[in-house]
């Protein structure tokens, strides 16, 4: 298995100029990798709510990449997010 520093790490050398949405454990592992801090949105203390963060910010700049780094947890918490998500991609 890929620990979650090495998936990280390979999402960092991939990004490009994608806006990237991290929030409560990836956030630990994506500020030590990350090389576009312009591009990073951290979210501390909003557990659940990334998904819907990063939809946002595709809904309001449709021309950018947005990549999501959501717990399972956090993902949990909002799976309601999933059907609007899945519904405007």
């Amino acid at each position: 298995m890929i620990s979650s520093l090495d998936a990280v790490r390979a999402i960092s050398r991939e990004r490009g100029d994608a806006v990237v949405v991290s929030t409560m454990t990836p956030n630990r592992y994506w500020e030590s990798v990350s090389e576009n801090r312009d591009l990073d949105l951290p979210i501390f203390g909003a557990m659940g709510k990334a998904s819907s963060v990063a939809l946002g910010i595709a809904l309001a700049k449709p021309d950018k990449k947005i990549i999501i780094l959501d717990s399972d947890g956090g993902l949990l918490m909002n799976l309601g997010s999933l059907i609007t998500l899945a519904g405007t991609a």
